[in-house]
């Protein structure tokens, strides 16, 4: 296409079209994640022992957080999972867990509630 655009346009052409081909592609859009490192968080499960996709941790846990936008790539260095199953309630620690999340909300006491989460082992 560029070899046909040359032949039929001559030099100035070939400058209108390269410029034109310049704001098509424009230069990649930023990268609008949020990523941080947390010392601890907690997370909710059901009888199957796996967590909810929701997981809840503190500022003061993420010393480096600032709000850049999703998705929320938290890494973090222990998880406590509570398991809401019969005959009681337990707790399960996840260790060197990434939470990958859509959603973050914050409330006026620095605790950040993170949701729509998916974890992996680092």
């Amino acid at each position: 296409m560029i070899a046909t655009a040359l032949r039929k346009t001559g030099a100035l052409g070939v400058c209108a079209l390269l410029a034109a081909s310049a704001v098509v592609l424009g230069a990649p859009e930023a990268d609008a994640a949020t990523t941080t490192h947390c010392t601890g968080g907690n997370a909710l499960a059901g009888i199957s022992g796996y967590p909810f996709n929701t997981v809840r941790t503190s500022r003061s846990q993420c010393p480096g957080y600032v709000d850049g936008g999703s998705p929320y790539v938290f890494t973090f260095d222990q998880i406590v999972i509570l398991v809401t199953a019969p005959p009681r309630p337990y707790s399960v620690p996840w260790y060197n867990v990434t939470a990958t999340c859509g959603t973050l909300s914050e409330d006026g006491a620095g605790i950040l509630n993170l949701g729509s989460c998916t974890y992996q082992a680092n």
